[in-house]
C-alpha cells in the first residue's frame, strides 16, 4: 500500500470523525425569529421554515437547524449558531424560494449566504464572519445540490486557501438583531 493510500485513508477516517461529531445534535428554535427589514427587497414567500413579508424574514419554529457545518458554533464568546439558525431554515427551502421568486437557484443561494453573513457579523468579529461565509459558498452549493457529506471534502479546499473571490454584503444594514429563543437538541 502506498503512503498517498495510506494518507487518504487517514484523511478519510478523520473526515468521517469530524462528522459524526459534528452531526451529534440538532437546534430547535422555539418561537419564530424575525430578522430586520432587508435593504434591498424581495419578493413576499411563505413556506414551513422561512416566511417573507415586506423584506422582513421570519424563521419559523423547527428542528432543521443543525449548526454550523464542519465548525464550531461557538468560537469563544461570539456565537455563530444563530446565523446558521437563519440559514439552515433558508436552504431547507432554497429550491422553493428560487422558484416562487422566479430566480435561479444560485442568486438565491448567494442572498442565503449573505443572510448568514449579516447576521454572523453582529454576533462575530468581521474577520470570523468572513471565514464562515468562505466556507459556505465554497460548500453550500455542494451540501445542497449533492449531500453534505461532500461538503466535507470542499471545505478543504477553503483550509488550502480557496475560499472564492467574492466578498459578502451584509443585508441589514448593520441594523441589530434581537436574539432567537432556542436550545440544543442532542442526538
Amino acid at each position: 500500500m502506498g503512503i498517498e493510500t495510506i494518507a487518504g485513508s487517514v484523511l478519510v477516517k478523520a473526515l468521517k470523525k469530524a462528522w459524526r461529531k459534528d452531526r451529534d445534535h440538532r437546534y430547535r428554535l422555539n418561537q419564530p425569529w424575525s430578522l430586520p427589514r432587508l435593504v434591498e427587497p424581495v419578493p413576499d414567500y411563505h413556506g414551513r421554515y422561512v416566511t417573507i413579508e415586506d423584506s422582513v424574514i421570519t424563521v419559523q419554529p423547527s428542528d432543521v437547524c443543525d449548526g454550523a457545518t464542519l465548525a464550531p458554533d461557538k468560537v469563544g464568546r461570539w456565537l455563530l449558531i444563530e446565523a446558521a439558525l437563519a440559514h439552515d431554515a433558508l436552504y431547507a427551502e432554497l429550491d422553493a424560494i428560487a422558484e416562487a421568486w422566479g430566480w435561479p437557484l444560485s442568486k438565491v443561494r448567494r442572498w442565503a449566504d449573505d443572510v448568514f453573513y449579516g447576521v454572523a457579523i453582529m454576533r462575530a468579529p468581521h474577520w470570523l464572519a468572513r471565514l464562515y461565509w468562505r466556507g459556505i459558498r465554497a460548500g453550500g452549493g455542494i451540501a445542497h445540490a449533492v449531500g453534505r457529506l461532500l461538503c466535507a471534502v470542499a471545505l478543504c479546499g477553503v483550509v488550502a486557501g480557496c475560499g472564492g473571490c467574492s466578498t459578502p454584503s451584509d443585508p441589514f444594514g448593520g441594523q441589530d438583531i434581537d436574539h432567537p429563543d432556542y436550545e440544543r437538541i442532542d442526538r
